[in-house]
């Protein structure tokens, strides 16, 4: 079973909901360099054997700065995504580090034969460990322009602090998954009803 949530609907937001809250205290779900691998490999980021040739090609000095980047951009993102379910505006700052992540874009497209024609697909080309940020700010970009902001959502349960896009058919989506959150709000309502109901 997976460590990561990755119920956001989004890159950017699934990387923000790395960092949760459990029983009261805060956890960081990305302890390591070797955490974010995995979290990449689980989004779809890049593959496990590439995971694998990034951590046996990387030194640790490599390591370390790429992580720095990571949890730095993170916060960024975790900066916006507080700000779009408060629905404020997103500061410059914010769109700035976007954009230099963006920068570091390298790769090619390829035209692809489908069973209902054609598809045009981009292949990243991760030079240095840092371009797995590329994916993420990308997504976050298209958040931001293509997106709804009014559906960046934070989780109603009180106690959770995970967020997400909602892409529902109404927009009713309330909790971060039903499994969670949802269920022990129901269980919660349904022990109030009988409670009282017993008074």
């Amino acid at each position: 079973m997976s460590k990561f949530y990755l119920i956001a609907n989004n890159l950017a937001l699934d990387l923000v909901n790395t960092m949760i809250v459990d029983n009261g205290r805060p956890v960081d779900l990305l302890q390591t360099f070797a955490d974010f691998l995995g979290w990449s490999v689980e989004a779809g980021i890049i593959t496990k054997k590439q995971a694998l040739r990034a951590k046996s090609e990387s030194t640790k000095r490599d390591e370390v700065r790429v992580f720095d980047l990571v949890l730095k951009f993170r916060d960024t993102l975790k900066s916006m995504t507080y700000d779009l379910a408060k629905g404020k505006t997103v500061p410059q700052a914010s769109l700035d580090r976007i954009n230099e992540v963006l920068n570091r874009k390298n790769g090619f497209f390829e035209v692809r034969r489908t069973s209902d024609g054609y598809e045009k697909q981009f292949h990243p080309e991760f030079h240095d460990m840092a371009d797995l940020l590329v994916p993420i700010a990308e997504s976050a970009a298209d958040l931001l322009c293509f997106g709804d902001l009014s559906q960046v959502k934070k989780c109603e349960n009180e106690a959770c602090v995970l967020h997400f896009y909602d892409i529902s058919k109404n927009h009713r989506r309330r909790w971060c998954s039903m499994s969670a959150c949802g269920n022990r709000a129901k269980a919660a309502a349904f022990y109030e009803r009988k409670k009282e109901a017993g008074n």
